[in-house]
């Protein structure tokens, strides 16, 4: 299967990956998938009063020299749509809280508004049922506004990663110095990426595929611990900008929860600051192809260099 058919399968087909419906039916076919292509499938799951959160993880993490991390889970539709921020979540949770106070509001005065017909049915004989009806609907809507409903297009958030992961899968089957995780609740919290963090022994290379799908800069962080490995993934994908955080800088980001990751992610600089605009809404549907074909072959690369390569022949640099 093509990169370009992974994106319609895994953009438009399985595109919606919120109810625990949709989630279900991706980690279905994905699991069928990645077996029958000799990888070994396991399944990290954790339940809170809220929360449930179901990783996939491909391969052995005890025996892995490199682990790609892919977001699988999707987004609600925005009614106020914000800029997602890869590097400064501080932003990103500004951005929902304003859609959430957006959406209380109209939902507050979707219910009020419904005791207009039903005060009306009350005070009339006539055409009473129809005005009843007229009410239940609104607050329906109401009750439709506050759960939300999942946003039809995916692409960049992030069904692109999940093609390049599997894509990866399908060209690396048979290595055994290599797992791909898909993570849950990664879309609107990092609690997926948390509990893969919480049972992973030290693995030399983290690569972490973020908003992938298209945007003017792709841009491949890390923090101190992650530099050299990020030094040659930038050999092998040129066209991305490394970004290096001192410790103190990595913040609340993806990098405080794999501190020896690399992020790889593309967006839109404004005002100093990596941003991705159009997630959580319909125009979630661009793609630059081209540019996910030669992610996908650099990091193929890489994994087949190893981690310990990479190490050894940047000292080696370092020491010239």
């Amino acid at each position: 299967m093509t990169l370009q058919d992974m994106m319609m399968l895994y953009g438009v087909t399985l595109g919606k990956r919120r109810t625990k419906r949709e989630k279900y039916l991706f980690a279905q076919h994905l699991s069928e998938e990645l077996t029958a292509r000799g990888w070994q499938i396991r399944v990290q799951s954790a339940s809170g009063r809220l929360l449930r959160v179901t990783n996939l993880i491909a391969g052995d993490l005890d025996r892995a020299g490199t682990l790609i991390v892919a977001p699988y889970d999707t987004l609600t539709r925005a009614i106020w749509p914000g800029g997602y921020y890869p590097f400064h979540p501080e932003l990103t949770v500004k951005a929902g809280q304003r859609d959430i106070v957006v959406r209380l509001l109209l939902a507050i005065l979707l219910a009020g508004l419904a005791w207009l017909p039903l005060g009306t049915a009350l005070a009339r004989r006539g055409a009473w049922l129809l005005l009843v009806i007229v009410a239940v609907l609104m607050v329906a809507g109401a009750l439709l506004l506050l759960r939300g409903r999942s946003n039809p297009f995916n692409f960049n958030r992030a069904s692109a990663s999940v093609a390049v992961a599997v894509k990866l899968a399908e060209e690396l089957a048979g290595r055994k110095d290599v797992a791909i995780a898909f993570c849950d609740q990664a879309a609107a919290s990092y609690e997926g990426y948390k509990l893969l963090a919480k049972e992973l022994p030290h693995i030399p290379s983290v690569v972490v595929l973020d908003a992938i799908a298209k945007g003017d800069r792709l841009v491949l962080a890390c923090g101190p611990e992650g530099e050299r490995g990020t030094r040659r993934l930038l050999e092998l994908l040129p066209q991305a900008a490394g970004r290096f955080y001192r410790r103190e800088e990595v913040g609340r980001n993806l990098l405080s929860v794999f501190p020896n990751a690399m992020v790889l992610t593309g967006g839109t600089v404004e005002k100093g600051e990596l941003v991705v605009r159009g997630t959580c809404t319909p125009k979630d549907v661009g793609l630059d192809l081209p540019r996910l074909e030669r992610i996908e072959a650099a990091l193929a690369a890489y994994v087949k260099d190893g981690p310990l390569h990479h190490a050894k022949n940047l000292k080696e640099v370092d020491q010239k």
